[in-house]
């Protein structure tokens, strides 16, 4: 993973963010609602591969307790 240094702040950032916008939805009860079993591995392998921010993306929306 490549890293660059977020602005004057000392913190240094992934180059590659793991967007969250188009998460996996599936269909439940007439609804479409968040896959939360796939989105959580999706969210997990980005943090193994060493991602450091996130875009479009809630913690409420997918589970409390991640």
């Amino acid at each position: 993973m490549q890293y660059a240094e977020f602005g004057k702040s000392g913190a240094c950032v992934s180059r590659l963010g793991f967007g969250c916008m188009r998460f996996p939805k599936c269909g439940r009860k007439g609804a479409m609602v968040w896959d939360h079993d796939e989105s959580v591995r999706l969210l997990h392998h980005a943090m193994s591969q060493r991602v450091t921010h996130s875009r479009d993306f809630q913690v409420d929306e997918l589970s409390p307790g991640l």
